[in-house]
């Protein structure tokens, strides 16, 4: 149902809000990753719920009319601008973003402008919402590419600009506070969502029907059933050595009976020690690891379901969108105890601490050699997955957008 807009319509009056979609690159088919993954859903569900206020959406250039058109579909208060310029934002990043976009988006005179992640351009002087997804570089910096100025310069100067921050989760208010001083009052939370049935407009949108049948998947992605699943970019703070070692004990104990582990995920950087890794746990225990690169958004609902267990050994998540996607799919859920993830899984699943290898090595012979546990931890993780929908991420984002307000 449409956003109460007779109430705040009366209380408040028709707002003009902008949000930069830049991240979103192609909609219909989930290419958008991360920021752009979570934009998509937001917009979407935005633009299903309110019925009042006017929106403006900025897009790059490389975002085709026919995907926008599917993600705004008829609605009559929706407009949208291609941001020009496109050249300088890899030859002059700095001068794009905060002189040319923020000219762009101050051009518009909205009442608001959400910046879904990243910094606000420092020639931007309006009432603005900043989307916090996590703190990570703030708090482990070595697991980064070095960025000195973003980091400690243009970042910070955002988050005290910033009209409100919204954050994913109590774990990134927290730290907001903690490393930044932010004051409570200031940050809202707007927990991440997930898909579990149908799709948003049409065929060409993202949904989580599978798009490969299991025989399919397997064929494309050479993966050996049973197999357990990991999903993350594979870089330090994902933490995949420890868990490639650990799988490698779990070999050892089952002596030729274990699945294979395959780990889905584009190349970040410093994997070197991940890949070193899987060339042992394969030369101990053939083809026991497979690393499939990244995986196409419509393909990991497929990969999510068919497998025994997912495993998230992450060491920082502002969120973890992984393991409440496998949950949804009932597939069971060994994951870390550590910043937000306790938050999204509950007790849907098995939380363990990420330095800890021997104790991951045990939970995976726990579950894969328990088909009751396994049974009992996907239903536990569906009725968990219910609690984070993406109409509901919507609506308090439209809250807090309300109490930023002009």
């Amino acid at each position: 149902m449409p956003w109460q807009s007779d109430r705040y319509s009366r209380s408040y009056g028709r707002m003009k809000i902008a949000i930069d979609c830049r991240t979103i690159l192609n909609p219909g088919f989930g290419e958008g990753a991360g920021v752009g993954h979570y934009t998509y859903y937001l917009v979407s569900h935005l633009l299903r719920l309110d019925a009042e206020n006017d929106y403006v959406l900025f897009f790059d250039r490389r975002m085709g009319e026919k995907a926008i058109r599917a993600l705004i579909g008829n609605r009559p208060r929706v407009e949208y601008r291609f941001l020009s310029f496109h050249d300088y934002r890899r030859y002059l990043p700095g001068i794009y973003q905060h002189l040319l976009v923020g000219a762009a988006f101050a051009k518009e005179r909205p009442d608001l402008l959400h910046i879904p992640g990243g910094n606000i351009p420092v020639s931007y002087v309006g009432k603005t919402v900043l989307t916090v997804h996590d703190l990570a570089i703030s708090h482990h910096p070595e697991w980064f590419p070095s960025q000195p100025i973003a980091t400690r310069l243009l970042y910070p100067q955002s988050l005290r600009r910033a009209s409100c921050l919204l954050a994913p989760s109590q774990s990134v208010k927290n730290d907001l506070h903690a490393l930044f001083r932010i004051p409570e009052g200031k940050v809202s939370i707007t927990q991440e969502g997930v898909e579990s049935s149908a799709p948003l407009y049409d065929a060409d949108v993202i949904s989580t029907e599978d798009v490969l049948d299991r025989a399919d998947m397997e064929k494309k992605y050479k993966i050996r059933s049973p197999y357990v699943f990991s999903l993350g970019t594979i870089e330090p703070r994902k933490n995949l050595e420890m868990l490639v070692r650990a799988f490698g004990d779990f070999c050892d104990r089952v002596r030729g009976d274990a699945p294979q582990l395959v780990l889905g995920g584009g190349r970040g950087w410093k994997y070197d020690g991940v890949f070193r890794a899987i060339a042992e746990c394969n030369r101990r225990h053939p083809f026991s690891v497979h690393s499939i690169g990244y995986i196409p958004h419509r393909d990991k609902w497929a990969l999510l379901r068919n497998a025994e267990c997912f495993v998230f050994p992450s060491l920082y998540e502002g969120f973890g969108l992984p393991p409440l996607e496998a949950m949804a799919m009932g597939t069971p859920v060994i994951c870390s105890d550590t910043s937000s993830l306790p938050e999204v899984v509950g007790d849907a699943g098995i939380l363990l601490p990420p330095d800890q290898p021997e104790e991951w090595t045990r939970a995976l012979e726990r579950v894969l050699k328990n088909k009751p546990l396994r049974e009992e931890f996907s239903r536990k993780g569906r009725e968990q997955s219910t609690k984070f929908t993406w109409i509901r991420t919507a609506e308090l984002t439209l809250e807090a957008y309300q109490k930023t307000r002009p």
